[in-house]
C-alpha cells in the first residue's frame, strides 16, 4: 500500500474516533488542499576572503530573504579602491580611500562571502591590519602624528582629573571627560589603530569597555593588539590575563580555552599581578574556567533528561480534558462555517506550549493560561474559564490569527506568554503582547501594553539570559524586526536594536505576516536571532549591535492568498514542525520552518561548516549525546553530525499537527495519533507503542517531571506514571 493510501486511511480512522480530531484530520489530509504558505568576534582573516563579486553572488542568493542594513555602492567602490591601490603599493592612494571609508558614518553592513555579512567598521580595520610592513611603515609617517595628538589629548585629561581627586562619574565634567575618552580612544582605534601607538590606544579602550561592562569588545580589542601589532611593547602576558578575563565574563568559552593554552604553551609557570596580588597565570585564568558555568542555563535543556521509558499501562495518574463535548461543538461549527478560513491557521490540531518547573505544569491555551500541580492534576489557577473560548473560536478562524503567536516561558518565579488578547480577537490587526504572570498564582506583574512596549507586536517566543528577557518584536502592520532587552521586575524596555527588515508574506486582509524568529542566548553576551526568514544574526547584547549576518535561501513566504485545490491524485499536505536553533560547543545548527535544509555554523569564525538537505516538513533537535542530530517530522531520522550521513529512518502514522518528542539516553517517545511511541535511538526500532488515555486527539508533545510523563495534546494534558526524573527535563 501506498505511503499516501496508508495516511488515507489513517485519516478514515481519525474521522471515525473523535467529531474534532477527525474533522480537522480531513481538513489537512483528504480534502486535497495545499497551503503554501559578548560575542565572537570574527577572524577577519578566515572570514573575509573573496571579492566583492562573490559577496554579491551571496547577496543575490539570499536576496529574496530577511534583509539586513547595507552600505551603499559607495563605501563598497573605496574598499575596491584600497585593495586595489594596495597591491600596487600606491600608499598615498591606498590610505586616500581609508580615509573615505573612516569617514563614512558605517552604520550598515557589508558581504563577506559565503552568505556572511559583517560590520562596516569591521572591513575598514581589516584594511589596515592586511597592510604589508612597507605599507604600515608608510600609514606611519602620514598618520603617526595625528595619533599621538589624540591619545595626549585622553591622557593629559585623565591626568587632569587624577589631579583634581575625581574618579570616573564623581562630578558631570568628570563624565563628559570619561565620555571624551572613550569617543578619543575609538577615533584612534578605528582610524589609526597600526601607528605606532595604537597598541596604547586599544588597550585603554578596551579598560573602559570592559569597565562599562562590554565584555566582548573589551575582549575583541586586547585581542586585536595580540594578533595584528606584532611590535607591540606592552607586556603579552597580560593583554593575554585581561583578555581571558573579558572572555570569561562574556561566556565565550571556545575562545578562552584557546587562549588559555596559548598561555600554557608560551607563559608556564609565569606571573602576573592581578588586584595587587601576585598568581601564576595559568592558575589565575584556571580558575575562571572551574568557577563559571560552562552552560548557559537559560538556553534550554535539550541534551538527554536520563533514561526515558513509556508506564506499563494506559491508565494516567490525571488528565485534564481542554474541551467538553460543546465545547468541541462549538469548535467544529466554527471551522464548518468558514470554507476558507478553516484551512489556514490549524485551530482544530493546535497543542497548547507547556512547560514544567517539577511541582507545576503551565499551559497556554489560547490565551486561557493556567497552572496545574504535577502530582495530581488539580487545576492551581487559571486566567479564565475554559468555556470563554466558545464564543471566540469563529474569530480564531474568521480572523485567521496565527496561533503560533501563543508561546510559554519559565523564568524562575515568573511566567511569560505572548498571544493576542482574547477579548480583542474581532479588532484588525490586534498587536501580540507580552505579559509577565506570577507562577505561583497567575497574578500579571506587568503587560506590553503599558509603557516602552505597547507600540510592538510580539513575534517568536521570548527568552531569559542573566537578569534580562530578550523578546522579538515589530512595529504594528511593520516589518522591520526589532529585539528588544527587557528588565523582568517590570518590564521597562532597557535598550533596542533594529536588525532588519523580515520578507513577510501576506494574511487573508493583505497584511504582513512576518515569520516567528527563534532566539538562542549563548553565554552571557550573546543572542543569535534565526529569522526563519533566510537569516541567522549574532547579536552582541554588551555592545547593543549586530556583531554579524550569515544569509542562505529563505523558504517559501507564508501568504493567506495562495491556496491551490488538487484533485484524488494530489499529495495530502504534511504539517511543518517548528524552526530549530541550538548550539553544541562553538557549532550552532539551525532548521527554519518549511526550510529546505540544516546548516551547521563555526561561530568562533565564523563560517559555515555545512549544509545538508531535509524535508521541508522536518524540525531538528539534538540526541542526547551530542554527537548527532534528529530530524523531526513525518518520518524520524537520526543525522550523523560529522558525516552528515542518515544513520536510520522510521515512519511515525500520518500527522495532522505538530509533535515535540521527548529525548533521552538511548530512547525517544514520540505522541502521534495512534499513541506514545518508544524509539530505540541506536536504529530507529519502534520499541513499544502506549495507546494511552487521549486516543482521539492528534497526538502532540511529551514533557518530564519528578514522578511523571506529561503528554500535551489539541484535547488534553494527559499525566502517566513514570520514574522520578530531574526538575527540569522536558522537551524544548
Amino acid at each position: 500500500m501506498s505511503r499516501r493510501r496508508r495516511r488515507q486511511g489513517a485519516c478514515a480512522d481519525a474521522a471515525a474516533r473523535s467529531p474534532v480530531a477527525g474533522f480537522a484530520t480531513l481538513t489537512f489530509w483528504c480534502a486535497g488542499v495545499l497551503i503554501i504558505g559578548g560575542l565572537t568576534t570574527p577572524s577577519i582573516g578566515q572570514l573575509i576572503t573573496t571579492t566583492r563579486i562573490g559577496g554579491e553572488a551571496e547577496e543575490q542568493k539570499a536576496e529574496d530573504g530577511f534583509s539586513v542594513r547595507k552600505e551603499d555602492a559607495k563605501f563598497n567602490d573605496a574598499l575596491e579602491d584600497f585593495a586595489r591601490y594596495r597591491d600596487k603599493k600606491a600608499w598615498e592612494l591606498a590610505f586616500r580611500s581609508l580615509e573615505t571609508l573612516a569617514e563614512a558614518k558605517r552604520e550598515g553592513m557589508v558581504a563577506a562571502g559565503d552568505g556572511f555579512f559583517v560590520p562596516s567598521r569591521q572591513r575598514v580595520m581589516q584594511g589596515l591590519t592586511s597592510l604589508p610592513p612597507d605599507g604600515r611603515e608608510a600609514f606611519r609617517l602620514f598618520y603617526d602624528a595625528r595619533a599621538k595628538q589624540l591619545l595626549a589629548r585622553v591622557e593629559n585629561a585623565a591626568k587632569g582629573q587624577a589631579a583634581a581627586g575625581g574618579g570616573p562619574g564623581s562630578a558631570p565634567g568628570a563624565a563628559a571627560a570619561a565620555v571624551d575618552e572613550v569617543a578619543t580612544l575609538r577615533e584612534i582605534y578605528d582610524k589609526y589603530f597600526i601607528t605606532s601607538v595604537g597598541d596604547r590606544a586599544a588597550d585603554r579602550l578596551a579598560d573602559a569597555l570592559f569597565e562599562s561592562g562590554d565584555f566582548a569588545a573589551a575582549a575583541a580589542a586586547w585581542g586585536a593588539v595580540l594578533k595584528d601589532f606584532p611590535d607591540t611593547a606592552l607586556p603579552k602576558l597580560r593583554l593575554h590575563v585581561k583578555r581571558g578575563v573579558a572572555l570569561a565574563r562574556a561566556g565565550q568559552w571556545e575562545q578562552f580555552d584557546e587562549s588559555l593554552r596559548v598561555v600554557r604553551t608560551e607563559f608556564a609557570g609565569e606571573r602576573v599581578t592581578i588586584g595587587g596580588k601576585e598568581v601564576v597565570a595559568t592558575e589565575f585564568l584556571e580558575s575562571l574556567r572551574t568557577a563559571t558555568p560552562t552552560t548557559n542555563p537559560a538556553a534550554g535543556t535539550e541534551g538527554a533528561p536520563g533514561p526515558v521509558a513509556l508506564p506499563r499501562d494506559d491508565t494516567p495518574a490525571w488528565q485534564i480534558k481542554l474541551m467538553d463535548g460543546p465545547l468541541q461543538a462549538k469548535l467544529e461549527a466554527a471551522l464548518n462555517d468558514n470554507g476558507w478560513g478553516r484551512f489556514m491557521n490549524g485551530l482544530g490540531t493546535f497543542v497548547p506550549p507547556a512547560d514544567t518547573d517539577g511541582g507545576r505544569v503551565y499551559a497556554n491555551w489560547l490565551g486561557i493560561v493556567f497552572a496545574a500541580d504535577v502530582k495530581t492534576g488539580k487545576l492551581l489557577w487559571r486566567n479564565r474559564d475554559f468555556g470563554q473560548l466558545g464564543d471566540k473560536f469563529q474569530y480564531f478562524v474568521n480572523q485567521m490569527i496565527d496561533l503560533d503567536c501563543y508561546t510559554l516561558a519559565l523564568a524562575g518565579e515568573r511566567l511569560l506568554v505572548t498571544g493576542v488578547n482574547l477579548g480583542r480577537l474581532q479588532n484588525y490587526q490586534e498587536p501580540v503582547v507580552l505579559v509577565s504572570m506570577n507562577a505561583a498564582d497567575g497574578k500579571v506583574n506587568w503587560s506590553s501594553n503599558n509603557g516602552g512596549l505597547s507600540g510592538f507586536s510580539f513575534v517568536g517566543k521570548p527568552v531569559v539570559a542573566g537578569d534580562v528577557i530578550y523578546a522579538a518584536a515589530r512595529k504594528r502592520q511593520g516589518t522591520a524586526l526589532t529585539l528588544l532587552a527587557i528588565g523582568p521586575a517590570k518590564g521597562d524596555l532597557l535598550w533596542q536594536l533594529e536588525l532588519g527588515t523580515a520578507q513577510a508574506g501576506q494574511d487573508y486582509q493583505g497584511e504582513p505576516a512576518v515569520p516567528n524568529p527563534v532566539l538562542v542566548p549563548h553565554g552571557t553576551g550573546a543572542v543569535y536571532v534565526l529569522t526563519n526568514n533566510g537569516a541567522l544574526l549574532a547579536v552582541d547584547t554588551g555592545a547593543r549591535r549586530v556583531a554579524w549576518a550569515f544569509t542562505y535561501a529563505p523558504p517559501p513566504p507564508a501568504s493567506g492568498r495562495q491556496m491551490f485545490w488538487g484533485g484524488d491524485d494530489q499529495e495530502e499536505p504534511t504539517p511543518h514542525m517548528a524552526a530549530a536553533a541550538f548550539a553544541r560547543g562553538s557549532t550552532l545548527y539551525l532548521k527554519e520552518q518549511a526550510g529546505d535544509a540544516v546548516y551547521a555554523v563555526d561561530l568562533t569564525g565564523p563560517s559555515k561548516l555545512w549544509r545538508r538537505p531535509v524535508d521541508r516538513a522536518n524540525s531538528v533537535r539534538p540526541d542526547g549525546d551530542g554527537g548527532r542530530l534528529l530530524s523531526i517530522g513525518q518520518d524520524l531520522g537520526a543525522i550523523d553530525a560529522a558525516s552528515r550521513a542518515m544513520t536510520w529512518s522510521a515512519s511515525l502514522p500520518a500527522l495532522a499537527g505538530r509533535i515535540t518528542p521527548l529525548v533521552g539516553d538511548g530512547r525517544l517517545l514520540a505522541f502521534a495519533p495512534r499513541g506514545i511511541y518508544e524509539i530505540d535511538l541506536a536504529d530507529g526500532d519502534t520499541v513499544r507503542i502506549l495507546r494511552g488515555a487521549d486516543r482521539e486527539s492528534t497526538g502532540g508533545d511529551v514533557h518530564r517531571a519528578p514522578g511523571r510523563l506529561i503528554c500535551v495534546s489539541n484535547l488534553a494534558i494527559t499525566a502517566y506514571p513514570a520514574a522520578d526524573a530531574p526538575a527540569r527535563a522536558d522537551a524544548k
